[in-house]
């Protein structure tokens, strides 16, 4: 059974990498992997912002919780044993403060981590 559903956007390579390491670490099949592009339909996930899903991966918790950007790939981390400890010292006090901006960098210069090499465009962050 699995426990977290994970919105990404299939149209993004550093997404769609982000999904293929991560699925990599999901040894117990803990985590649902759900491309955007595939809810717009879906009235079960209606009450996800359109928007923020294409600025940030999402991630709805087993509990119902609803995390994004740096939090998701926190909670993310624990569910994964050879992430846990990771996971776990990004729960640390104060952690926030270096992992929020670290996550909005990396999600804003996307295009320019991938080399250039991102098919039409869709690696740019809507604002």
């Amino acid at each position: 059974m699995r426990n977290y559903n994970v919105f990404y956007d299939a149209s993004c390579q550093l997404c769609q990498k982000t999904k293929i390491i991560f699925s990599k670490l999901d040894w117990f099949n803990k985590a649902k992997w759900i491309s955007i592009q595939e809810i717009n339909d879906n009235p079960s996930y209606s009450f996800l912002d359109k928007e923020a899903l294409e600025k940030e991966m999402h991630l709805i918790s087993p509990e119902g919780k609803v995390y994004s950007g740096f939090f998701a790939v926190r909670r993310l981390s624990l569910a994964f044993p050879l992430t846990f400890f990771i996971g776990l010292v990004a729960y640390f006090p104060l952690f926030h403060y270096i992992g929020i901006p670290l996550y909005q960098m990396i999600a804003k210069n996307r295009h320019k981590i991938l080399g250039g090499n991102c098919e039409n465009g869709t690696c740019k962050i809507r604002k």
